[in-house]
């Protein structure tokens, strides 16, 4: 391996992450997707305008792009259909394992032979790919979602050797042109049927990509720079699944990059936000506002102001429902309730049964009107001390910010 070359590829590695982190998380990823895929048509052309690359294919390529172009759709697919199933840290590993394949293929088709050394690290990578799928006692924790990846996996090893083999007769730009004119009339024919039953496909084709303009233009551009330098390094005479191998290094990059606490700290920067994150609409930004000021008012020990309060009891009885009309088993089972609630005191009792008396206005009021008739000590206390820890709930009567004056209807 030559050092050139070799750094080259570790700097794609580092940056090749960074298509699937932008887009991670959106609504339409097929369709996003088909939008990096224009955007390459878009960069390939600038790119043969600026360097004077011809635009004309040699005719033994065709079959090259073709082969590219369909490796491509199917690592495109097989990985979005991946992650939308699971994590990116935990199937990008199988995704990026295209190693192995071109290596089998190279040994089946080409009699190539591998060293041991190589065949061992090839066996920690397949051993290392299936231990991050176990859950639940299971060795795969999705069956599927691995199957995609695998199929990810077997597309990347086909145009990485189809790339390969194209280098050495064509400039990168107008190769990359027309095998992306091509992935993305595939793509956009997936996600054209997958929106079949839909009354307008076209627009599940672009909505991703209009929906999220700059996100797919960053993922584009970040992606097509990344893999112009694993052209140049094919153009040098590098070994495909040398290079696939060296790109590992974007293994743990994306793991690493997934993690929880840099997206928090990268939201705290306000990077890497969506247009609903850095200017929310007002009424994102209301809602916000009216939850935090309702659970900061929140009642931690409601059930004991609905039982001693006056004004609450009052409130708490007004809402409730008396559902059964005068009988002898029920005016036993409010009498009993009410006597284990004065006996026990408020920490004896359940939630369940709590419930119960909310639910009786009957029960409820009564079980008020013996707390105060009786000084039940285990019940003003309980609420004393509520009042006294809880001072941001709110006491009624609650009153209006400003007082309004409504007018009078008797002259109306």
């Amino acid at each position: 391996m030559e050092l050139s070359w070799i750094l080259l590829v570790l700097l794609s590695a580092v940056s090749h992450p960074l298509r699937d982190l932008t887009l991670k998380g959106v609504a339409h990823p097929v369709s996003c997707y088909t939008g990096v895929c224009l955007s390459w048509i878009v960069f390939a052309a600038g790119h043969m305008a600026l360097t004077g690359q011809s635009a004309v294919l040699p005719a033994g390529v065709w079959p090259l792009a073709i082969v590219s172009a369909l490796g491509l759709t199917v690592y495109y697919y097989g990985t979005l259909s991946a992650l939308r199933r699971g994590n990116l840290s935990a199937y990008y590993p199988i995704v990026r394992s295209s190693p192995l394949a071109i290596a089998g293929f190279s040994w089946l088709v080409l009699e190539q032979s591998y060293p041991a050394a190589a065949l061992l690290g090839m066996g920690l990578i397949i051993y290392a790919g299936l231990s991050i799928q176990k859950g639940n006692g299971r060795l795969l924790e999705d069956p599927r979602a691995f199957a995609m990846a695998v199929m990810a996996m077997l597309g990347s090893a086909a145009y990485s050797l189809s790339d390969a083999a194209a280098m050495q007769s064509t400039a990168s730009a107008p190769f990359l042109f027309y095998t992306y004119i091509m992935v993305t009339l595939a793509m956009g024919g997936l996600r054209a049927w997958e929106e079949r039953g839909y009354s307008s496909p076209l627009w599940g084709v672009v909505r991703g990509w209009v929906l999220n303009p700059w996100r797919t233009l960053f993922a584009g551009f970040s992606s097509y720079l990344s893999y112009l330098l694993i052209l140049r390094v094919f153009q040098l005479g590098a070994e495909p699944a040398a290079v696939s191998a060296v790109r590992q290094v974007s293994i743990p990059v994306s793991v690493i990059s997934s993690r929880t606490n840099l997206g928090l700290k990268a939201k705290d920067e306000s990077l890497f936000l969506i247009p609903e994150e850095h200017t929310p609409p007002q009424e994102l930004v209301s809602t916000d506002q009216y939850t935090h000021e309702n659970r900061w008012h929140a009642l931690n020990d409601g059930f004991v102001r609905a039982v001693v309060d006056p004004q609450q009891n009052a409130l708490a009885c007004a809402l409730a429902t008396s559902r059964h009309r005068q009988a002898e088993p029920i005016e036993w089972m409010r009498i009993e309730r009410v006597r284990h609630a004065i006996k026990g005191g408020p920490e004896h009792l359940n939630n369940h049964e709590r419930l119960q008396l909310l639910s009786d206005p009957v029960a409820l009021a009564r079980l008020h009107e013996a707390v105060w008739a009786e000084g039940n000590q285990a019940w003003l206390q309980a609420w004393r001390a509520s009042v006294k820890a809880d001072p941001h709930a709110p006491l009624l009567p609650l009153q209006p910010a400003t007082h309004v004056n409504v007018p009078s209807l008797a002259n109306a």
